[in-house]
């Protein structure tokens, strides 16, 4: 499909973005974006200088850390393709994915609508409290609120470093990052099936550097970008390089609600870096959810859940799920 494919990523392709400081300030935040979602797939030579200067302008403003200067966005690399095992993974998941996805349709429907209120005057008579009227109560008319539906871009970052390959402690069988891979793709295909949401996947690092490696880009669909969705494994864990790229991408998006959900076995590389990086995102709007793999991730997010099975994604996401997908 060719409205599915990376435009960004032909070789010798050349971004421009003009200057933070050039731009009206009606049109700076629409032009930051716009800047952000032309470098989300660049190649290394490609990305301007000024790109890591747009992410942290949309990343609240906050003031210049001492940090900033070592902190370099990273570039999103092509990732390799295997079709057996990504359909194979697409068959795999298919079930519980479409567990998920009634319990969270199911969820959203139930709460497009409040309960009932009686009210004086309406277009819709409540049967049930006619009596009312006997007692001169003419509060007989039914009406209910209509909720909005959900628009949340969420953004799924897979934790691809060394430790990943270790044997899941429950499954000996199944390892780390294939217990991610299979929960990734099994939420990405049951979120894309949402009315209102738009998921993306993204795994880190890539070959042990800092960069990349996206699987699905938003409004992409799961189906035609499984053979992505390989069980790889290299490096450390750059976890907050892999933040600067997956907070560009949901701030690049038109929905109004960002969430970044990741799925990790433990320790980033750098806690202080990492922490300082979800403080900017939480200081500007992005909700951010560890699903530890086997591991508590609670140090880490304010907000998160464990699972050992992919099995035990419907429950632990429909738990969460109330407060990411449904407006407050």
């Amino acid at each position: 499909d060719a409205d599915d494919q990376d435009q960004y990523s032909q070789p010798g392709h050349t971004h421009s973005a003009a200057s933070s400081t050039d731009i009206p300030q009606d049109q700076g935040s629409e032009q930051l974006a716009q800047n952000l979602a032309s470098v989300l797939s660049a190649s290394d030579d490609d990305v301007p200088d000024n790109v890591f200067e747009a992410a942290k302008q949309l990343l609240g403003s906050q003031p210049v850390n001492s940090y900033d200067e070592n902190v370099h966005m990273p570039i999103a690399m092509d990732p390799d393709l295997n079709p057996t095992v990504g359909n194979a993974l697409m068959n795999k998941v298919l079930g519980n994915s479409g567990k998920i996805r009634a319990s969270l349709q199911g969820l959203v429907q139930s709460s497009r609508y409040d309960r009932p209120v009686n009210k004086r005057s309406g277009n819709r008579i409540d049967g049930r409290k006619l009596s009312r009227l006997v007692q001169g109560d003419s509060r007989v008319f039914e009406r209910r609120n209509h909720k909005q539906a959900p628009n949340t871009a969420i953004h799924l970052l897979v934790d691809g470093s060394t430790s990943m390959a270790d044997r899941a402690p429950n499954n000996p069988n199944h390892s780390l990052i294939e217990l991610a891979m299979e929960s990734a793709m099994a939420l990405a295909l049951a979120l894309e099936g949402i009315s209102g949401v738009n998921p993306a996947v993204t795994r880190f690092p890539y070959l042990g550097t800092n960069n990349v490696v996206p699987l699905l880009k938003h409004s992409q669909k799961v189906r035609l970008n499984a053979p992505k969705f390989a069980p790889i494994v290299s490096g450390g864990t750059p976890l907050h390089t892999a933040l600067w790229y997956a907070a560009s991408s949901v701030l690049a998006t038109r929905e109004e609600r960002k969430v970044i959900m990741v799925l990790t076995d433990g320790q980033p590389d750098d806690l202080d870096f990492t922490r300082a990086i979800i403080k900017r995102c939480v200081a500007t709007g992005i909700e951010l959810v560890g699903v530890g793999i086997c591991f508590d991730t609670s140090h880490l997010f304010d907000r998160s859940i464990c699972i050992s099975d992919v099995s035990e994604l419907r429950s632990e996401m429909f738990r969460i799920s109330r407060d990411l997908l449904l407006a407050a």
